[in-house]
């Protein structure tokens, strides 16, 4: 092969530091994600003291649950604050938002010292870090799409899920270190900060690639402050907007159903230990560092549409057969064997996404399509997920009905795909 045909496969230094500037956030806002949900007993013997242990931690993950309220309005506001401004300006914002987020919650004294102003600046610190995480997603695809080397976006695109398996690691691994290290007693006594300041000294990192970033030319010339992103994506382009909350909504269900759901559905339907369910989500990380971006370099080959498909398709046929399994024989072998297998399915279903749903919109409109995409289709369908799919077993008795609602979802992504297919000849 020759230089000229390697050229637009290599990534320029002004390239490679727009990849790191996109993929440092994701990271940041998924350590920070899984790390506060993982705390949560020792955040809420500090901020949130009841004399109910259960309405304590109560308190607290409904508190984790308010940043969810903000995204859309972070997707809303940022992501047309990207269009308008640039990536770099919205980013560079993003971060320093998600820093000053972190620090709130590393610094505030626990409510024994300050009473009712501790809870108040955990709200406050978690509608900042919603907010954020909001409008990062979108500008940070944007970002790595379209410094991407033409004929390897797929591959650079598989990076955004793939650094969010290793956060989520990097969460578990802090944790589960700080947890042995210190014993209960020291974590309740403050220790439990020391994970969230590791993730704090990530901000100061990112900001400063973030501020370095070079836009490419061609987006920068099509920058406008006086535009109106929002306006034009609903006017002009609502069914590109639908066509990828389909596509992304099959992702996003495996994500809330079987990663995040699995653990409280195998101690309360499955009656196993948690660490088992935590055990396969971190083999499943682990194997979603590669099935990802592999999935994301076949995508380069064969076309992002068709690179998505076998995945999509395997899910729809084997999440059923998968739960009824785990319900015949609810053993920890089984348990891993499933759920890590699902999960590798949805790691290769998420690698060839973002180049699929990212040239759906213009360059004028993409990063406003991409953050109210994705975080309309976490609010449609995932955020609610393991509510939903609980309810499902405890009104039908069905231990398998999950899968249903997974398979439902699938069935939006196959037809999504299928529509593109006939869109594109």
């Amino acid at each position: 092969m020759t230089d000229a045909a390697e050229a637009p496969r290599r990534l320029s230094p002004d390239q490679r530091r727009a990849v790191l500037a996109a993929l440092v956030g994701n990271a940041l806002e998924w350590y920070d994600f899984l790390l506060y949900i993982l705390m949560a007993p020792y955040l809420a013997h500090a901020f949130f003291p009841a004399r109910n242990g259960t309405v304590s931690l109560l308190l607290t993950v409904a508190t984790f649950g308010v940043g969810f309220i903000m995204r859309p309005v972070g997707a809303l506001v940022l992501g047309q604050y990207a269009d308008r401004h640039g990536r770099r300006a919205a980013l560079s914002f993003v971060i320093l938002l998600m820093t000053l987020a972190n620090a709130t919650l590393v610094l505030t004294p626990g409510s024994a010292r300050i009473g009712l102003l501790a809870p108040t600046l955990i709200v406050l610190s978690r509608l900042m870090q919603g907010f954020s995480v909001g409008g990062d997603l979108g500008s940070s695809a944007t970002l790595l799409i379209e410094s991407s080397p033409g004929a390897r976006r797929g591959y650079f695109g598989s990076w955004q899920g793939a650094t969010q398996h290793l956060a989520s690691l990097a969460a578990s691994a802090t944790a589960t270190a700080t947890t042995f290290a210190f014993g209960h007693a020291a974590l309740q006594a403050g220790w439990w900060r020391l994970p969230f300041v590791l993730g704090l000294l990530v901000g100061p990192v990112g900001l400063y690639l973030r501020r370095h970033v070079r836009e490419p030319d061609s987006v920068r010339a099509l920058l406008r402050p006086e535009s109106r992103p929002l306006a034009r994506l609903l006017h002009h382009h609502r069914g590109a907007l639908l066509a990828a909350m389909a596509l992304i909504a099959l992702s996003t269900v495996a994500t809330y159903v079987l990663e995040l759901g699995m653990p409280a559905y195998a101690r309360q339907t499955l009656h196993l230990p948690l660490h088992v369910a935590l055990a396969a989500n971190t083999l499943a990380g682990l194997l979603g560092l590669v099935a990802g971006p592999l999935a994301g370099a076949a995508a380069d080959r064969f076309g992002a549409a068709r690179a998505m498909l076998p995945p999509a398709l395997l899910l729809a046929v084997l999440v059923w057969p998968g739960y009824w399994l785990l319900n015949h024989d609810p053993t920890a072998r089984m348990l891993l064997f499933v759920q890590t297998g699902l999960l590798t399915l949805r790691s290769m279903l998420t690698g060839p996404l973002l180049a699929l749903v990212a040239p759906l919109f213009p360059t004028e409109t993409r990063a406003s399509g991409l953050s109210v995409a994705y975080n309309a289709s976490v609010l449609v369908f995932g955020g609610f997920a393991p509510l939903i799919t609980t309810a499902m077993v405890a009104a039908t008795g069905n231990a398998t009905a999950p899968a249903f609602y997974i398979l439902a979802a699938a069935g939006m992504t196959l037809a999504a795909l299928a529509g593109l297919a006939r869109r594109r000849g």
